[in-house]
């Protein structure tokens, strides 16, 4: 039975629109910025008509796959779309749960449809091979394929098709374990099964040192109750954590990077954020460590310290293998960790798996693109974290500029990281977390410098971002704002860095 509500057309609908000006594949956090960000700011008349599908039968992108107890890391302030608040009024540390963000995508899309005329379409799989695509003579468009319950439809696009997966992260919900194991030896399930399988186990094996990890090891202390000698944490890597009472952006930690470092031999991001945590604008959680990465998770000080409680701790590297004999941690380089505790089994143990790498992004294209191009805009990471909403704005309002800009002008101010071909499983540049030893031109956040710059110095997007809710350094002012650009962009240009 097919059933269309509003704007959001559910799977098997029938009433699939047979043309558009934009269809935007993704209805997550980057493809309904753009969409709410173009709509808001597209002079031209009529309003150009804009589909939205997704997998999903409903808005919110990963929301709809995260783990239930899942909230964001900072403030709602800095998430969502521009034209509507997430947060509260008045609630700056607001940090929306699961359930409220989808409300809330599903609250956006609603107002879309209402004051746009947009669609979102549910339960759709648009095919971007080259044989669900084709040019249609005259200048009228592309024609795609899209399956949509169980029938196979078309959809003619007059102007751009909006590829807004590629920033979708890896979840360990739909990301395999890359270590073997034998499922009928091993209880080893996704972060989002801590609500359902924790009563019947007395040890934890948490694998995975990010954000995820930390909300399982914080879940499994707190609402669970287990107690930390019961927990033993697979941490590959150590991270920089973002101090949630004092959240600093990648823009300020750039430029003191370059001011600290101004006369040594190398631009280092290491002594950066060693400053930063003096400053009390980051974490570590083992000071005798120092983190090789940073993804901006974040944790306030009574979370951090909860986490600490943790003391099991395995600095292997990457898990190989979990044997089914005794439950043992084989590595990639042969080193074995048996289970620390005496007498204890595989039975009684669960295995929670965290370990997907949301920056991997495993499910993009390997192919190198621009990110407009005829036909067609993909969204990628030209700004960055958090969720990549401001990304998706930020696109939105450049294509909404009309033909005030070409193409070329805007991909001049889209500078994105590429991925490493000779990575198996590629991180998307140094924004993928890898400080790097050196600064370069090709650094995730020397890019993103360049971007800001260059969108400064269109009168029209300096305004609009003055006041942006997403845009993080609008507390700054727009005189702070240029003070940082230009501070930190002179050290860039005297180092050769940039020209």
């Amino acid at each position: 039975m097919c059933i269309a509500t509003g704007l959001i057309i559910e799977e098997g609908a029938t009433d699939l629109p047979s043309e558009c000006d934009y269809l935007i594949v993704g209805g997550g956090a980057s493809g309904l910025a753009f969409a709410d960000s173009l709509l808001a700011h597209c002079t031209a008349a009529p309003s150009p008509v804009v589909v939205i599908a997704d997998s999903h039968r409903t808005p919110g992108g990963q929301w709809n796959d995260s783990y239930s107890f899942v909230r964001l890391h900072q403030p709602s302030a800095g998430y969502g779309v521009e034209t509507e608040q997430l947060e509260p009024n008045g609630d700056e540390n607001h940090l929306a749960s699961r359930e409220e963000i989808v409300r809330y995508y599903q609250s956006v899309v609603q107002k879309l449809e209402k004051n746009h005329g947009a669609a979102f379409v549910g339960g759709a799989k648009v095919d971007l091979s080259k044989d669900g695509c084709k040019q249609l003579d005259g200048g009228r468009g592309w024609e795609y394929k899209i399956c949509h319950g169980e029938a196979l439809k078309s959809i003619v696009v007059k102007k751009r098709l909006v590829d807004a997966r590629y920033l979708q992260p890896d979840l360990p919900v739909d990301t395999k374990p890359t270590f073997a194991y034998d499922a009928s030896k091993i209880d080893c399930a996704p972060v989002n099964v801590l609500n359902d399988q924790m009563a019947n186990k007395r040890h934890f094996v948490v694998v995975g040192a990010g954000k995820t990890g930390m909300d399982a090891i914080y879940r499994l202390l707190t609402r669970a109750e287990v107690h930390p000698d019961n927990i033993l944490w697979v941490k590959p890597n150590e991270m920089w954590i973002t101090a949630r009472e004092n959240i600093g952006s990648c823009m300020e930690l750039l430029r003191d990077c370059a001011v600290m470092n101004r006369e040594q031999e190398k631009l280092s991001m290491g002594a950066a954020f060693l400053e930063w945590e003096k400053q009390g604008r980051v974490y570590r959680l083992d000071t005798t460590t120092v983190p090789t990465k940073f993804r901006d998770a974040t944790l306030d000080k009574d979370e951090l310290e909860v986490i600490r409680r943790v003391t099991n701790v395995v600095r292997n590297g990457r898990v190989r293998e979990i044997r089914s004999s005794d439950g043992a941690l084989v590595f990639g380089d042969g080193t074995v960790s048996s289970l620390p505790w005496d007498g204890s089994s595989p039975e009684d143990t669960l295995y929670v798996h965290c370990s997907a790498g949301a920056f991997n992004y495993t499910k993009q294209s390997s192919d190198e693109e621009a990110v407009f191009a005829p036909g067609k805009i993909v969204v990628q990471d030209v700004y960055g974290t958090p969720g990549f909403c401001f990304v998706g704005s930020i696109i939105g309002r450049l294509e909404a500029m009309g033909c005030r800009l070409t193409d070329k002008e805007r991909n001049e101010m889209c500078l994105a990281p590429r991925s490493n071909p000779g990575n198996a499983v590629p991180p998307l540049g140094p924004s993928g977390g890898d400080l790097g030893d050196v600064l370069s031109s090709d650094h995730g956040f020397v890019q993103r410098l360049a971007n800001l710059r260059k969108w400064r110095s269109v009168p029209e997007l300096r305004k609009w971002m003055e006041n942006h809710r997403l845009f993080n350094l609008k507390g700054l002012g727009d005189a702070g704002v240029g003070k940082l650009v230009d501070e930190a962009w002179t050290v860039l240009e005297e180092r050769g860095i940039v020209q």
